[in-house]
């Protein structure tokens, strides 16, 4: 059986650069609990106060 979750990281254009570090930090986490990462989707929103949104699904095999 296979188990699903989902991570949402949420930043705004001026704490980008710390985006990659969030996202570096949940995908380690989740392989040292057995997660694998299944799908990533980026959205960026807003033409002057960009809001950048991280998707990212995983999947554990049980």
């Amino acid at each position: 059986m296979k188990s699903y979750k989902t991570e949402i990281i949420n930043t705004t254009f001026f704490t980008g650069k710390m985006n990659q570090f969030f996202l570096m930090q949940v995908l380690e986490n989740s392989s040292k609990e057995g997660w694998e990462l299944k799908s990533s989707i980026t959205l960026v929103r807003g033409l002057i106060f960009k809001k950048i949104q991280n998707i990212l699904i995983f999947e554990k095999s049980n």
